[in-house]
């Protein structure tokens, strides 16, 4: 689109439960400047990956 400009930021890791014996899940939250908060949730005893692009249409 004419005259738009776009702009971009992502991230990405490992979300690893490192207290086991706690029965608690394992989170992130993740805020960029100008954005909402956003919480990733991983699970008890496991490892898991994210990768999180946002894209933002800013207009003139």
């Amino acid at each position: 689109m004419p005259g738009a400009k776009y702009g971009a930021f992502q991230w990405k890791g490992d979300l690893q439960d490192t207290s086991a014996g706690d029965g608690h899940n394992v989170y992130v939250q993740v805020k960029a400047e100008g954005y909402s908060w956003n919480r990733y949730n991983g699970n008890v005893r496991r490892r898991r990956p994210v990768h999180q692009r946002r894209l933002d249409a800013c207009l003139p």
